[in-house]
């Protein structure tokens, strides 16, 4: 009878285990964005979220860098950098130059990609050792600008967890985020207003002079 019970216990033991290493989909909240993502059977591996940090591109603006890194067996990382304003949408060349960061030898190439129902684009870096891609968020197609991208790396092999993440990447915008988005369009829409206004005032000073002459 106790060698009964012990057998149960061992093999609900083996169930729990292995609920707890395939649990799926993982759920993270990285400041506005609620990421989710399904790194398939790749067993165990732990999620830090690191903490916002600010910094500014090189036109000067502003950002947040939003970040969480996953480590197993092998290792991936979700970031997200959340912009004051719009910026053009440059996502091909923002995952070339973070592909171009592990040192390679070889040209890196960027491939077009549909990631997160987005226009994205991957580049498997280093020999197919990393896998880079990333894509815009909250977009405005017609001029072509954004206020988020996501960016991404993992060393998993592309048939065992990097594909499954590729697949599965979602990023939702919080409602927090609501009164940001609509400040940055209504400041989009007065920059925009303003280079309207000087465009017609340089327009008639050309037609003045014209005339002038």
């Amino acid at each position: 009878m106790l060698t009964n019970k012990f057998c149960i216990i061992a093999v609900l033991a083996v169930l729990v285990l292995a609920v707890s290493v395939s649990a799926k989909p993982e759920k993270i909240t990285l400041g506005p964005y609620n990421v989710s993502f399904d790194l398939d059977d790749v067993g165990p591996y732990s999620i830090k979220i690191k903490p916002p940090a600010e910094n500014k591109n090189l036109a000067g603006l502003p950002y947040t860098m939003y970040e969480a890194t996953i480590n197993g067996v092998h290792s991936a990382m979700i970031s997200i950098m959340d912009f004051e304003g719009f910026v053009g949408n440059n996502i091909e060349d923002s995952v070339k130059e973070e592909a171009e960061l592990y040192a390679c030898k070889e040209q890196e190439d960027v491939f077009a990609r549909t990631i997160d129902g987005k226009e994205g684009a991957i580049s498997p870096a280093c020999n197919k050792k990393i896998f880079i891609f990333g894509y815009p968020m909250i977009t405005i197609d017609n001029a072509d600008l954004m206020l988020a991208t996501v960016l991404a790396s993992s060393t998993y092999p592309w048939d065992k967890g990097t594909s499954s993440l590729v697949k599965t990447i979602h990023v939702e915008v919080s409602s927090s985020k609501n009164g940001d988005i609509q400040g940055a369009l209504s400041k989009l829409k007065q920059v925009a207003s303003e280079e309207l206004t000087r465009r017609a005032e340089e327009a008639n000073r050309s037609k003045s002079m014209a005339v002038m002459t």
